[in-house]
């Protein structure tokens, strides 16, 4: 991308007016796209960074920040058998450099197998590459899923394809040898041994327990682990298993405020809401709704408002659900064209309101309290903030970051692990408060 940026003159000024026009022309069509994208990203981006991977990745999150550690996520691949999945933790290595606002602020690095091109950052000092591994870890098979301890970096939970959830320790993989590098960083494995394992996405850690783990697979079996005594035993039964669904469980998230309160949703179109302080005996839901004519694939939990929930699903739609009342959603965010696979809120405390998905167009980006001017006709919903569309194929997932209100990562069958900023022009303009802070990345 870096030489054929600079095959074009210097990039097309656009007004704020037209920003989302040129966000929303995909670069996979043609060469001539890709030009066109490359060329207007400058006027779209305070950062990009896309690092090629051998095998895509199915997976990613932002690792949790730690003192004196640059940022760093997790994510995990899917090969086609000739090679092990991994669950790979990369740091970013770089600083930003907006000296240079055209086409020509395209650069790119290779080194240690990986390469990449980046748009207003450079590799620090003493560093040859804006993104570097730090550990790899072996799993054997695909990578559905991550998910980093909140309270404890290093561990990490991986929802593997066989329906295994996986427990790893990077830091410990870095001592591993070349004899045990097959083990390198594996912990313990949770399965229960007297049930068949199920293929499935949905997996979250507690916010506030670091020991509680939750997953759940296509046999529409809910399961609750406990992490310290799966640690001391290397296999373990769940703390609960429910018949959460009839279908195949796409997703599950905690509520933020009340860890004991559990969302899941399902193929079977609905969203059920589990209270874990009740009887082990229990297999009801305290709450139980239809949310969609089709599949229901994703769910958040605000951060902001404990009412409020996300879903979505392959009806191409976004729903937004107030839980006092769910008749009717309280927003429907629409013009995806396809499976609508990832919904996140923005966990900043700044950014009430704000939520992103993914779907084969790319990542959008929401803003719930956005409005447009009465003469603002460009076809878009008023809710549209941002579009990322970067990737040449599907996005399997994305993750916010944790340090900067619209740091992004986003992962795609392209092979490609793309780090980004939208241009605070956009963003700060449409939301409240002081502009977004810019730490080291």
């Amino acid at each position: 991308m870096a030489e054929q940026a600079e095959q074009k003159d210097d990039a097309v000024d656009h007004g704020d007016d037209d920003l989302l026009s040129v966000l929303s022309q995909p670069v996979a069509d043609s060469r001539d796209s890709e030009l066109t994208w490359a060329t207007n990203a400058p006027h779209l981006y305070d950062m990009f960074l896309r690092c090629s991977l051998p095998w895509p990745a199915l997976t990613t999150a932002w690792l949790p920040d730690v003192e004196n550690e640059l940022c760093r996520i997790v994510f995990g691949t899917g090969t086609d058998k000739s090679e092990a999945s991994q669950v790979v933790v990369a740091e970013l290595t770089c600083d930003f450099d907006d000296s240079n606002r055209t086409s020509d602020a395209w650069k790119s690095w290779e080194s240690d197998g990986l390469s990449s091109v980046s748009l207003f950052c450079k590799p620090l000092d003493g560093h040859s590459m804006p993104l570097r591994i730090v550990a790899e870890m072996h799993s054997p098979v695909d990578v559905n899923r991550v998910a980093p301890c909140p309270t404890k970096p290093s561990l990490l939970a991986a929802k593997l394809n066989s329906g295994t959830v996986r427990l790893y320790d990077y830091k410990a993989a870095l001592d591993a040898t070349q004899d045990s590098r097959e083990m390198a960083g594996f912990v313990a494995s949770l399965e229960d041994p007297g049930a068949e394992n199920a293929e499935g996405f949905a997996l979250a850690w507690s916010p506030v327990q670091s020991n509680v783990v939750a997953s759940a697979g296509y046999d529409g079996r809910l399961s609750i682990w406990d992490v310290q005594a799966a640690s001391q035993t290397c296999v373990c039964k769940p703390l609960r298993s429910v018949q959460a669904h009839r279908k195949p469980i796409s997703d599950l998230c905690f509520m933020p405020q009340e860890p004991h309160r559990l969302a899941t949703v399902s193929d079977d179109l609905r969203l059920n809401l589990w209270d874990l302080r009740a009887s082990e005996s229990s297999q009801s839901p305290s709450l139980s709704e239809e949310v969609s004519r089709s599949d229901v694939l994703s769910v958040d939990w605000s951060p902001h408002d404990a009412h409020l929930l996300a879903t979505s699903g392959k009806d191409k739609l976004v729903f937004v659900w107030d839980l006092r009342s769910m008749k009717t959603p309280l927003s429907k965010l629409q013009g995806h064209e396809g499976d609508v696979d990832v919904v996140k809120w923005c966990p900043d405390q700044e950014a009430e309101g704000i939520l992103a998905s993914c779907s084969v167009d790319g990542v959008r980006i929401w803003n719930l309290n956005m409005q447009r001017a009465d003469d603002d006709d460009d076809g878009q919903p008023p809710e549209l903030m941002f579009m990322h569309t970067a990737h040449n194929a599907c996005i399997s997932d994305f993750a916010w970051g944790l340090m900067d209100k619209f740091l992004m990562c986003s992962a795609s069958m392209d092979n490609t692990l793309q780090v980004w900023i939208p241009i605070s022009e956009i963003c700060d303009d449409e939301t409240e408060g002081p502009q977004a802070k810019r730490p080291r990345l």
